[in-house]
């Protein structure tokens, strides 16, 4: 657990805006003190997960990658006029923590599913370099 320390609301606004900045996501423009007392006890929660910033850029960083959040043709009907807000996140302590640990599901994920060649990108081009060498010999194109 990661000591708690209060949260920087311009920094919050800062890295929501960034992160939304040309979407149809609306942009925070006042962290009203409801915002900032909903903000503070997510905070504490999310040092429990890690440091709270990090916590929060990711959840932020998930909704912007995610076709559910940012794509109104992948909802139902009647869900299609909504868009992810500050609020949203901040709203209970059971949101954000959905958000951080698919975030978290979908980075474990990224990170198994990813082919060698992405690991190792130098063996993967020797490797080819090789298979095609012996695809040549054997084919009489090139001695050896």
């Amino acid at each position: 657990m990661t000591k708690a320390t209060k949260p920087d609301p311009k920094m919050v606004m800062t890295i929501w805006n960034d992160t939304f900045r040309g979407t149809s996501v609306q942009m925070v423009t006042v962290m009203s003190k409801t915002r900032t007392i909903k903000l503070e006890k997510r905070w504490r929660e999310m040092a429990e997960a890690g440091d709270p910033l990090e916590v929060w850029s990711a959840i932020v960083a998930f909704i912007r990658r995610d076709k559910w959040h940012m794509d109104p043709s992948s909802r139902r009907p009647e869900h299609r006029g909504w868009r992810p807000s500050i609020d949203y996140v901040l709203r209970n302590d059971t949101k954000w923590l959905e958000l951080w640990e698919r975030a978290q599901a979908e980075q474990t994920t990224r990170r198994q599913s990813k082919p060698k060649y992405h690991q190792a990108p130098a063996q993967a081009v020797n490797a080819l370099r090789d298979q095609l060498a012996r695809d040549l010999k054997e084919r009489g194109i090139v001695g050896g």
